[in-house]
């Protein structure tokens, strides 16, 4: 027999966990009850973080239990993709869609003792944190921020290859390239 996980409505207005997420729970069916209140508590995030980023993130729309992004100003071949179940950037070509860069999948949280922790953590090194909402922003957005800081923006080239694409400083080598793209923003030189 499956136990299904709960949301309750506290007085405050936030969703706290009511059972231990385990792994045979239909997982699909967890992410996507969680998807509103995940939505929220990015792009409160993204709304307080934006400058730090150094890149513009623009919400372009929402598909299923998904929001799409696009990067301000760098080609349209990128697209972000926020969902409970991962974080993605992902490269397209002619509308195909070839790799992605960033693939940051969210394992589900797990409340105990009145704190939230990632079950995919190693419990010496395990961060525990006060509430969901601090979860998701410590444990899963951080990271597509750091990401974004420490490797996407100091690109200047992103080179799409026959079954990967790959964004570096310097102009991607010519081997089996496809085509190489400049990520350059006004006023930037490749």
């Amino acid at each position: 027999m499956r136990k299904r996980l709960r949301l309750k409505r506290s007085r405050e207005g936030l969703h706290h966990w009511q059972s231990l997420y385990r792994s045979s729970y239909p997982k699909r069916d967890h992410l996507h009850q969680s998807a509103p209140l995940f939505h929220r508590a990015f792009k409160r995030w993204l709304n307080e973080n934006q400058d730090r980023l150094g890149v513009r993130l623009v919400i372009t729309g929402r598909q299923h239990d998904k929001l799409l992004l696009r990067f301000l100003g760098y080609p349209d071949c990128l697209s972000i993709s926020v969902s409970p179940a991962e974080i993605s950037v992902a490269v397209s070509l002619e509308g195909q869609f070839v790799d992605y860069l960033l693939c940051l999948d969210m394992s589900s949280p797990v409340m105990k003792d009145g704190a939230v922790f990632c079950d995919s953590c190693q419990p010496e090194g395990r961060a525990l944190y006060p509430s969901l909402d601090a979860y998701w922003r410590g444990h899963q957005f951080e990271a597509f921020g750091d990401w974004l800081i420490t490797s996407f923006v100091p690109a200047k080239w992103l080179g799409i290859y026959q079954n990967c694409a790959v964004i570096s400083v310097h102009e991607p080598d010519r081997e089996e390239l496809l085509q190489a793209i400049p990520l350059t923003r006004p006023g930037d030189t490749p």
